[in-house]
């Protein structure tokens, strides 16, 4: 079938690719990159941005950047490469240690699988969350040689769309891949996540997810802290007026995956703390 490629990539045959592996159209435990689970790496609200984001914290360094016309990706395009990081790591798990970069999926069931409708709208949007991924530019010395040197790479290597069959081939960086596979830096991620509506919310799942796991003392940030790791473009008073806001709809609606999420002051300062529902130390998440 004809594949039309996405900006900045010219059209070809699907024929002409060497290699790829078949997605898993079954059951797939849900998988994401630990490591960036806790990296400024994308914005976290829905309006265009295009203001970098830059994070260091002593020698590490990040930094984002992507074009006016479509500006960094989003923390919901993340989740189609919470897909992509699944069905490598189940190729993996399956007996293939060293499977392609590259994934043959369907646009359908791409989107069923993070919780998407797979509707008219869902497809417009799903080529433009592509877009944007394939666009946005990070560089860093996380995963380099050293801390003297600094890789440059975009969340997609390449992007394949066929828009008749909406069947798709998307290619995952090494950066991802070598976390994923060599590093077999994974986490899983609970379906529910998929649930939450905003931004704020799904940033505080995935730091939450990373640094407590199962620990039933569970884990605390303080408010700068978190300021500091979410890369958000508000300043740090408004930054915590919206996390309270958001903590608070949480603790209303108790629809937070996993974790009972509260706010507290430790050594007289802000801070959240993530402290694991006991269903979720009896699930010894992997």
């Amino acid at each position: 079938y004809f594949i039309k490629k996405v900006k900045g990539v010219v059209e070809r045959n699907t024929e002409q690719l060497d290699f790829w592996i078949d997605a898993t159209l079954g059951d797939l435990r849900l998988k994401d990159d630990s490591e960036s689970m806790v990296l400024p790496l994308c914005s976290l609200g829905k309006r265009k941005r295009v203001t970098p984001i830059s994070w260091e914290k002593g020698n590490r360094f990040v930094t984002v950047t992507a074009p006016a016309q479509t500006g960094i990706c989003t923390i919901w395009d993340i989740d189609i490469m919470v897909y992509l990081i699944s069905q490598l790591n189940d190729a993996y798990d399956k007996g293939n240690k060293r499977p392609e970069r590259t994934i043959r999926c369907t646009a359908h069931d791409l989107l069923k699988k993070i919780g998407r409708t797979a509707s008219g709208r869902d497809y417009i949007d799903l080529t433009k969350a592509l877009e944007r991924l394939k666009s946005t530019t990070i560089t860093t010395n996380i995963r380099a040689p050293s801390l003297n040197h600094q890789r440059m790479f975009s969340w997609l290597d390449d992007v394949d769309i066929d828009h008749k069959t909406k069947k798709l081939l998307l290619k995952v960086p090494d950066w991802i891949y070598e976390g994923v596979i060599d590093g077999r830096q994974v986490l899983t991620i609970n379906q529910s996540y998929f649930k939450l509506t905003s931004g704020l919310a799904r940033f505080l799942y995935r730091l939450g997810r990373k640094s407590t796991g199962t620990n039933t003392k569970g884990f605390d940030w303080y408010m700068e802290t978190l300021w500091k790791y979410s890369g958000s473009s508000m300043n740090k008073s408004d930054f915590a007026k919206s996390i309270r806001r958001v903590i608070a709809d949480l603790q209303k609606k108790d629809n937070f995956p996993e974790y009972e999420i509260s706010i507290f002051e430790k050594n007289g300062r802000e801070a959240v703390l993530f402290l694991p529902r006991p269903d979720t130390v009896r699930a010894k998440i992997a």
